[in-house]
């Protein structure tokens, strides 16, 4: 039992959302873990050396889908973000003998830099406490060692030249089996959003008219950056799972604030250089599949006026 749909990426874009709503779906399953990261590269902050796609081969990534629910369901899918710009993804997945739907969600480019700059400093402290959004995206214009414990911090200016990356894939798997959707989309009608995936994917869209749509891994700020380190520690330890669940939800509910972030005067005017600098790279993407991107768009004119 393998997946026949794959979401690839992107980072911080209503991923482990639509996994959640997804995988409620009666016809849909996942894996036995949200993210296997078993198909990551050698070099990824993410690389688990007991199960990897490099060492284990394939019986190693079917053992994650040996359920029940799987083996009864017309849908089996992971939710990947990071496999969008892992070459062991692009070179081993199209070629597996499910042979996956490879799907994108894409978001517009400055927010999403931003989104996850703040998610894997707040979330996660990647970042340094004291380094400014504007000292973040220098560094990662140069693509600068000082990020390369996180591959998507070091390469998140050029990652988010987002046709480069679908262009691979497709290079690899073929148009037919490419689909590209948008974060803005999912935002702002869920349940649209969901109709057109399920019509998409061969399921019926009538579960979705009275779902609740509920968020998950957004981005938050601990209480204690000591206590947030502990809870980084352990949670890297726990097994997958209803406890791991639980315990990340208690956390959360007792130990952390609303992420939300007021910008800058200085963020705001980086946002909208980033936004400029992206106007060319996001007109490509929508010539080459054919996409509307008026949201993005309108987030570019709200920052120009």
């Amino acid at each position: 039992m393998l997946p026949n749909v794959v979401i690839v990426g992107a980072p911080k874009s209503g991923t482990t959302s639509l996994h959640l709503w997804l995988t409620a779906h009666p016809d849909v399953a996942g894996p036995s873990c949200k993210e296997t990261g078993y198909f990551v590269d050698e070099t990824s902050h993410a690389f688990n050396p007991d199960a990897n796609f490099r060492l284990h081969g394939l019986a190693g990534y079917e053992a994650f889908f040996e359920n029940n629910a799987a083996a009864n369901a017309r849908v089996v899918v992971e939710v990947a973000p990071d496999y969008m710009y892992q070459q062991t993804a692009i070179d081993a997945l199209p070629l597996i003998p499910s042979r996956p739907k490879i799907l994108f969600i894409l978001r517009e480019p400055a927010a999403q830099i931003y989104s996850l700059f703040n998610y894997l400093k707040n979330n996660w402290q990647y970042v340094p406490r004291d380094l400014s959004f504007s000292s973040f995206v220098e560094l990662s214009r140069r693509e600068s060692p000082d990020l390369a414990h996180h591959e998507l911090l070091q390469h998140a200016i050029s990652n988010a030249h987002y046709c480069d990356h679908v262009d691979r894939w497709i290079a690899r798997a073929g148009a037919d089996r490419v689909g590209i959707y948008l974060f803005e989309d999912l935002v702002a009608d869920s349940r649209a959003f969901m109709r057109r995936l399920c019509s998409d994917l061969d399921i019926d869209p009538v579960f979705f008219d009275h779902f609740e749509f509920p968020k998950g891994n957004e981005t938050y700020r601990a209480r204690s950056s000591a206590l947030q380190a502990v809870n980084i520690a352990v949670r890297k330890r726990l097994p997958k799972g209803p406890v791991y669940d639980r315990l990340r939800q208690m956390y959360r509910q007792f130990f952390t604030n609303d992420g939300k972030v007021n910008k800058s005067d200085e963020e705001s005017l980086l946002i909208k250089q980033l936004r400029e600098e992206y106007s060319h790279s996001n007109q490509q993407l929508a010539d080459r599949f054919d996409l509307k991107l008026q949201r993005w768009q309108q987030n570019r004119d709200a920052s120009r006026s």
